[in-house]
């Protein structure tokens, strides 16, 4: 949806639909205690779901763009799930916890490793249609996360990831982009 040029009632349309993307996007990073740094994979996600909403109408849409209902699963964002692990070894596990943070191309789902982010704090993100859902589970909400990293905006050099830059440090060049104070690499925005 966007603002029609020259039309200033279109504003407040688009200023409503901002307002909805918002207020959806925190409450559900906040029930499943998500970091604050998938807040990206949060809004796609919320996009994803309100797209396929039914409406007052009755259709939704996704059903006004394609003629049909959708057939796809959805879910909460960051809910549990176990994954199959590609790389897995002879006699190792084939499946893995994970976080369901999105939805990807021809019904597979975007889903975040969870020991690998919880342990080492690296987020390895895998697309795969080998999903089992967990709907009711929220390994965020057990894992103890400290508050500051639910609420505060930290960004990563695009170089190191454990380079971690809060609003307070950040510093920015002239033309916006993210000095990295630790490596001195730019990052761009």
């Amino acid at each position: 949806v966007a603002s029609v040029p020259n039309r200033p009632t279109s504003n407040s349309r688009i200023e409503r639909k901002i307002q909805e993307l918002q207020k959806g996007v925190a409450a559900a990073m906040r029930f499943a205690r998500a970091p604050y740094k998938l807040w990206g994979y949060a809004c796609r996600h919320w996009c994803f779901n309100d797209a396929r909403r039914k409406r007052g109408d009755g259709t939704s849409p996704y059903t006004k763009t394609y003629d049909e209902d959708h057939s796809d699963t959805l879910f909460p964002f960051a809910c549990g799930c176990t994954y199959r692990d590609d790389e897995y070894r002879k006699f190792g596990a084939r499946q893995k916890e994970g976080v369901a943070i999105g939805y990807g191309p021809q019904k597979s789902i975007v889903v975040l490793d969870l020991k690998t982010f919880l342990d080492e704090g690296k987020a390895t993100i895998v697309t795969t249609p080998s999903v089992q859902l967990h709907r009711d589970k929220f390994p965020f909400r057990e894992a103890n996360i400290p508050e500051e990293e639910l609420t505060n905006f930290t960004e990563a050099c695009t170089r190191h990831y454990a380079h971690r830059i809060s609003v307070q440090e950040a510093v920015y060049d002239r033309t916006g982009r993210l000095l990295c104070p630790i490596c001195n690499k730019i990052k761009s925005t």
